[in-house]
Formats: structure tokens, sequence, C-alpha cells
């Protein structure tokens, strides 16, 4: 497992918790457990039932590829999309 291997604070830098998806995207977070809830935020990384985090990186290209009306990609849209650029590489 790679973060056995680094440090906690680089771990913890990469993955935020759903008060950090709220504070990157400046919204509540009973905002973004709505957005959660409807699947208008990329998938998160499931730990446990009750504990989920996304990857900050993952969260950083999905805010920086808005659809042209300027809304985001819905979860399903957006793992659409990562899926046609890994095969691209």
């Amino acid at each position: 497992m790679i973060a056995a291997c680094l440090p906690v604070s680089s771990v913890a830098a990469k993955f935020v918790d759903m008060a950090g998806v709220a504070k990157f995207l400046g919204v509540s977070k009973r905002t973004a457990e709505r957005l959660h809830a409807t699947e208008r935020l990329p998938t998160p990384i499931r730990l446990s039932q009750r504990k989920v985090l996304w990857d900050l990186d993952d969260l950083r290209a999905w805010a920086g590829r808005p659809k042209l009306d300027g809304s985001l990609l819905d979860r399903a849209a957006w793992d659409a999309t990562k899926a046609v650029e890994s095969r691209r590489r």
C-alpha cells in the first residue's frame, strides 16, 4: 500500500471528507451532502459504511472541467470523462 510509505500529513492533504469538500466548493456542508446524495460530486472513496473521502486532485480536475453552460459535471458524466481520458494514455 502506497499510503503506508507516505507521511500522515501528505496522505491527509490528498484526501478530504465532506467538510473539506464543502470548503473546497465554497458551500455549506449540508449543500455538499445534497450534491453527494444526488450524485453531483465525483465518486468518493468509501473507507467504511459511514466514512467516505474524496481525492483532492480528482475534485480539482472535476471543478476545472465545467460543462458549456458553466455547471459542473454530474458523477456519471465525470466517470465517463475520466474513462475516456484513461484510454487515451
